[in-house]
């Protein structure tokens, strides 16, 4: 359903239309085992296969981050990265 978009822009669109089916806290309250559930959508990705490049943000922060695999190739440990972070906010610039 997505309109058509060129390579600037195709992260955006994806991380726009996977929005649609989020799942805030709270909406989905299923009861299992008599205990009442509460799942949410706690991280939302994208992959840019041909560059090899993980986009995500948490539900705690909306701020698109990047991974960058290279050539796995050249991979010689486990490497960890943090993806829990604040959420941050930015003012809106004044344009005269």
């Amino acid at each position: 359903m997505s309109l058509p978009v060129d390579d600037d822009s195709a992260i955006n669109e994806v991380f726009q239309l996977l929005t649609a089916v989020n799942n805030p806290k709270g909406v989905l309250r299923p009861v299992e085992n008599g205990q009442v559930l509460v799942p949410w959508t706690q991280y939302t990705a994208a992959y840019d296969i041909r560059n090899r490049v993980l986009y995500a943000h948490t539900y705690d922060n909306r701020n698109v981050r990047m991974l960058e695999f290279g050539n796995p190739r050249e991979w010689d440990k486990i490497h960890y990265f943090s993806f829990i972070s604040r959420q941050t906010y930015e003012p809106f610039a004044e344009e005269n």
